[in-house]
C-alpha cells in the first residue's frame, strides 16, 4: 500500500519541527534525507543523524536509532 503507516515529529536544535510521513520500510538514512529536504538544509546527510528522545521520570533519555537498528539486525 503506498498509503504511510507512521508519522514522524523530527525536531531541529532550534525546537522548530516538521512532521514526516513514512512506511515501515523506510531506513533510518531515508528519513534524516526526507528530514534534510523538509528543513531546507543542503549540507550532506553522512553530517546527520537520527535519534530517538523519550522522557522516562522527567529525564530525557536519547538513543541513537541507527545503533539500534544495527544491535537489532544482528541479534536476527
Amino acid at each position: 500500500s503506498d498509503v504511510p503507516e507512521h508519522a514522524l515529529k523530527i525536531y531541529r536544535s532550534d525546537q522548530s519541527f516538521k512532521y514526516l510521513l513514512i512506511h515501515k520500510e523506510t531506513t533510518a538514512k531515508e528519513v534524516v534525507m526526507l528530514a534534510l529536504q523538509e528543513f531546507g538544509v543542503t549540507d550532506s546527510s553522512s553530517n546527520y543523524a537520527l535519534c530517538e528522545v523519550t522522557v522516562e521520570m522527567e529525564k530525557f533519555v536519547k538513543s541513537n536509532v541507527c545503533q539500534i537498528v544495527s544491535v537489532i539486525s544482528r541479534k536476527n
